[in-house]
């Protein structure tokens, strides 16, 4: 996969999935459900940077730091704004 097509996967993925927590953020007015998902979302968007061919060493370096990151907040979050109202 080129930077490119890297480039227009992942903003592809991410209109979409803000537009469907938008959808769903509308329909119960609870925003904490679109901060899960954007913390989600970077992950997989780091993961899809992975697999990727670009060089081995930044796609590491990336998905070292991108993906516990985000899981990680994506946890407090489910905790904190989902299931802690």
């Amino acid at each position: 996969m080129t930077i490119v097509g890297l480039i227009v996967g992942a903003l592809f993925f991410a209109v979409a999935l803000m537009l469907a927590l938008w959808t769903f953020e509308l329909r119960q007015n609870d925003a904490g459900v679109v901060d899960l998902g954007w913390s989600l979302g970077l992950g997989l968007v780091a993961l899809l940077y992975f697999a990727s061919n670009g060089p081995f060493p930044s796609r590491l370096a990336v998905i070292a730091v991108a993906c516990p990151w985000s899981f990680r907040l994506a946890l407090y979050l489910l905790n904190d704004r989902v299931r802690g109202k």
